[in-house]
C-alpha cells in the first residue's frame, strides 16, 4: 500500500488482506460516545474457490482440489495442483515467485485499488492470512482500535495484541499456527491542497 497525497493505492498478490476502517458516527468527536468504525475491504483474497481464477487455472492445465482429511473428513481450503497431484497444492491462485504454480495458472499479476482518503478515515490494517484465518476484518479492527486508545497511542502496540489474539485462537483452534504477521497505520486527515503558485 502507497499513499500518495490523498489517494491510498493497494496492490495484493495471494490471500493477505487489506481493510480500511472510517468513522461512522462523526459526532463521537465531541464526546458524545466512542468513535464507531466501518470496515471497507480494500482487497479480495485471490484463493482458487474463486470462479474466475478456477477458470483461468483449468484453461493452463492446472486443477483446483480440497484436501480431505482422512480421520475426520473435514475439508481443508481449495488448492492448486498439476494434472500429476505432483504439487504445487497452493491454496493461492495467485503469487510470486512459485514458478511451478505460473505455468499451470496461478497469476503474478495484482488486484490493484485506488482509494481516495478522506477525513473520516482512521486506519488501515494489512494483515497476512494467518490473522483473517481466525479474525473476522471487524472483529480486527475493533481488537486494533480498542488496543490502540481508538488510534491516538502506539499503533505498533495494537498490531501486537492483534497478532497476539489471533496466535492464541490458533492455539485453541488447531495443532498448527499459520504465518501472523499485521501492519496498523493510523490515517490522519487529509492535509489541504497547496495553493497554486503565482507566476
Amino acid at each position: 500500500a502507497v499513499l500518495v497525497r490523498h489517494v491510498l493505492y493497494v496492490a495484493n498478490v495471494g490471500d493477505s488482506r487489506a481493510v480500511l476502517a472510517h468513522v461512522s458516527n462523526p459526532n463521537a468527536a465531541q464526546g458524545v460516545d466512542r468513535e464507531q468504525l466501518t470496515v471497507l475491504p480494500l482487497t479480495v483474497d485471490q484463493v482458487p474457490g474463486l470462479k474466475e481464477e478456477r477458470e483461468r487455472i483449468e484453461e493452463c492445465g492446472g486443477q483446483v482440489r480440497r484436501d480431505e482429511s482422512t480421520l475426520t473428513g473435514e475439508q481443508g481450503p481449495f488448492r492448486v495442483w498439476r494434472m500429476d497431484m505432483q504439487g504445487p497444492g497452493l491454496a493461492m491462485s495467485r503469487s510470486l515467485g512459485d514458478t511451478i504454480a505460473h505455468d499451470i495458472g496461478v497469476s503474478h499479476l495484482p488486484f490493484v485499488r485506488e482509494y481516495r482518503v478522506s477525513e473520516s478515515d482512521r486506519m488501515l490494517l494489512l494483515a497476512t492470512d494467518g490473522v483473517w484465518d481466525m479474525l473476522e476484518n471487524g472483529e480486527a479492527v475493533d481488537i486494533a482500535a480498542r488496543a490502540s486508545g481508538d488510534c491516538k497511542c502506539d499503533p505498533a502496540h495494537a498490531a501486537e495484541q492483534l497478532c497476539d489474539t489471533a496466535r492464541r485462537a490458533w492455539e485453541f483452534k488447531e495443532a498448527r499456527i499459520d504465518d501472523i504477521t499485521a501492519l496498523l497505520v493510523f490515517l490522519p486527515p487529509p492535509a489541504p491542497s497547496a495553493p497554486p503558485r503565482e507566476p
